[in-house]
């Protein structure tokens, strides 16, 4: 299955505030950001951010250096005509992160449930290596997947559930965890889902990508 087109039709055909990733605010990952201290001026990456409204959110709360990476085109498109001329003030890259190719470090990487839907080893790899070349040397990883009760499939996609041991080990020996929390997310339909989320901070090697 083609990952690009089967998100591009979810955010064509489906009604976004019914899926079961939907949040009305997204207040763990607003917490989790505010937890790794970095000031207003701090870049700020959300990955696969789908249509969530987090980028508004840190833009309410006074973040000046947003960027929002989507696979979808018409995710991205929903969110900016959604910001409206706020959106000009944020970074919006169309691409699998997988294969994405940052223009500059990041001082917060945050990622709420992409990685799960990574479920081959070279998936997983590539993601670790986009990681770790996008990063500032002293950044911070925010990333929640489903956790080891957490459902196996989701939005019609198997899944990787993770444990702590084994998402330390997906992250990489550069960065140390800092904290993490087991949550129940409430879905939209009344369903919950187990997310393990976790921050990490970047403690040995720098971004390998040459940023000029």
């Amino acid at each position: 299955m083609d990952l690009r087109d089967h998100w591009e039709r979810v955010y064509r055909e489906k009604d976004l505030t019914q899926v079961s990733w939907y949040q009305d605010r997204p207040d763990l990952s607003l917490s989790f950001v505010a937890r790794t201290g970095v000031d207003k001026t701090a870049r700020i990456l959300d990955v696969g951010a789908g249509t969530s409204a987090l980028v508004d959110n840190l833009l309410d709360a006074g973040y000046q250096h947003l960027g929002v990476l989507d696979v979808s085109a018409t995710a991205i498109g929903i969110t900016q005509r959604r910001l409206g001329d706020r959106s000009d003030d944020v970074e919006w890259f169309i691409s699998s992160v997988t294969e994405f190719e940052s223009p500059h470090p990041w001082d917060v990487w945050h990622d709420r449930a992409v990685l799960h839907f990574l479920t081959e080893p070279e998936d997983q790899a590539s993601y670790r290596t986009r990681l770790e070349a996008s990063v500032a040397d002293d950044g911070a990883v925010v990333v929640s997947t489903f956790g080891p009760e957490g459902p196996e499939r989701c939005s019609g996609l198997d899944v990787h559930r993770y444990g702590l041991v084994e998402m330390t080990e997906c992250v990489g020996p550069d960065f140390t965890l800092d904290h993490h929390e087991i949550v129940e997310h409430a879905t939209p339909g009344g369903g919950g889902q187990q997310f393990l989320s976790c921050l990490f901070r970047r403690t040995s090697g720098s971004p390998s990508a040459d940023f000029r």
